[in-house]
């Protein structure tokens, strides 16, 4: 795991920083961005773009996720964890990927009187306006000894490819890193099994070939003309989210996995 250089980003890796869960935490997240990014010679349009809409969602996460500084109720003992992702990804397009992490697994719609956000009303405009999209998921934390289950909140903006594409790697080796990045994040029950020309990597409920000609593919919508996803190898971090995600809302009652 990269922990602040950009370099490794672009190249398809995945920098990820812990925050402190106070009233200091947007300040740190603005301080690792912009050192990673003028480091990366993103133009200093984008940085402060970016600093900005990361430091919308690292408050919300405070006060919403964890019930810092406004927020209504504290996080239990031990899930006070708030982190700041960031990672390169090429589908649909060059873009690069913010996501922050906090152990609130649901989101709160804003324009409700307690939803996120509701304090100063601009958060969700600021990102929205910044950024080529934004959303959250159900995810489980990066860093620290144990992973922790909660949500991670993401915006993604367009990234000028700058680097060369690292080497493409085989099926075998790719299924094997995607393997030990999903047990990396708690799912103990991640196996790998290889095949002639291909392997599969298989969580709960779901199975992600890995073939030719360095595709991950895993079905999304069963019993449709398109029902698989495919995504390329460069994309390694964007699936392991993928997948953690659906692992994740399978353990809800009633919960859509797919």
């Amino acid at each position: 795991m990269a922990h602040g250089h950009l370099p490794d980003l672009v190249l398809g890796g995945c920098s990820a920083w812990p925050l402190p869960a106070d009233e200091t935490c947007a300040g740190v997240a603005r301080a690792h961005l912009r050192v990673a990014l003028t480091a990366a010679k993103v133009p200093g349009e984008l940085v402060e773009d970016v600093t900005l809409a990361a430091s919308e969602l690292v408050t919300n996460g405070l006060r919403h996720g964890i019930g810092g500084a406004s927020g209504r109720a504290e996080a239990a003992p031990g899930r006070r964890v708030l982190e700041l992702w960031a990672y390169h990804r090429v589908t649909p397009e060059s873009q690069l990927v913010f996501k922050v992490f906090d152990p609130k697994p649901e989101w709160t719609r804003p324009g409700r009187a307690d939803g996120a956000w509701a304090e100063n009303g601009r958060g969700i405009a600021v990102v929205d306006a910044l950024s080529a999209g934004w959303g959250w998921h159900r995810t489980r934390s990066r860093l620290g000894p144990l992973s922790v289950p909660g949500k991670a909140t993401w915006f993604c903006v367009p990234a000028a490819r700058t680097c060369a594409p690292p080497p493409r790697p085989l099926p075998w080796e790719a299924a094997v890193v995607l393997r030990r990045l999903l047990l990396a994040r708690g799912l103990d029950g991640a196996r790998c099994h290889h095949g002639s020309d291909r392997s599969v990597v298989t969580t709960r409920g779901l199975t992600v070939w890995s073939e030719p000609p360095g595709l991950f593919r895993w079905r999304v919508r069963p019993g449709t003309r398109d029902a698989y996803a495919r995504r390329p190898f460069a994309d390694l971090h964007d699936v392991a989210d993928e997948v953690v995600s659906h692992h994740e809302r399978s353990l809800v009652p009633g919960g859509d996995a797919r």
